[in-house]
């Protein structure tokens, strides 16, 4: 192959790919996400800061703002990619998933335990501990990870039900002489970098326990 019109070739998919990673704002055009908390708060601090710089706006304000700039964008990005969607496909190399669209404050981390002869509950799994080892492989594993971030929101109570029968299953077999099992989140908020430099720790409570039986399980 001619080696100018390899450079071509490799210039445009190249240029493809880097207008496909351009930010994608699809998911900011759902009003449902401009409810949560999460996002509430980001317009808030948002608008204080751009008000402090003399650039008034109040959180609604800001929302409408940034509603209307966002369709704006969605739809010119619709246009420029639609053509390419069809040779990324082929590729394998689609990519336009948003990033950092709401930073999380709140970190979950998931707690495992099981309770044997109605005795003290003992922890077998924490997310990100691999000195408690139960299934640490697996459940750390990039995979199971987002599954696990997934079922932390509080509205997917369908979802982390069945993610806790699917354990209970795996525990009934591991620990043939437990009698229970419990999952709950421990959630904290992140600090800020003011107060990391001082040292302070983030506080945190245990929500969404949930109980179950294993002797269906078996």
């Amino acid at each position: 192959m001619n080696a100018h019109f390899r450079a071509i070739l490799i210039t445009i998919h190249l240029a493809a790919l880097m207008l496909l990673a351009t930010p994608n704002p699809s998911m900011f055009l759902r009003r449902s996400l401009w409810d949560l908390p999460m996002a509430q708060a980001e317009l808030v601090a948002w608008a204080d800061m751009l008000s402090g710089m003399g650039i008034e706006h109040t959180p609604d304000s800001l929302e409408e703002a940034l509603w209307d700039g966002f369709q704006q964008l969605g739809t010119i990005r619709k246009k420029l990619t639609r053509p390419l969607r069809p040779y990324v496909r082929y590729c394998g190399t689609a990519q336009d998933w948003p990033l950092f669209a709401i930073p999380q404050r709140k970190v979950s981390r998931l707690f495992i335990d099981i309770l044997q002869d109605e005795e003290e509950w003992e922890t077998i799994y924490i997310t990100q501990d691999p000195d408690v080892r139960w299934n640490h492989r697996r459940l750390n594993s990039e995979r199971y990870r987002n599954k696990v971030f997934f079922i932390s929101q509080p509205h997917k109570k369908r979802q982390y039900r069945k993610f806790a029968g699917w354990i209970a299953g795996m525990a009934a077999s591991d620990f043939p002489e437990a009698d229970k099992i419990r999952l709950r989140f421990h959630v904290q908020t992140t600090l800020g970098p003011k107060k990391t430099q001082r040292g302070e720790r983030p506080e945190g409570e245990f929500t969404r326990e949930l109980i179950l039986s294993l002797s269906p399980h078996r």
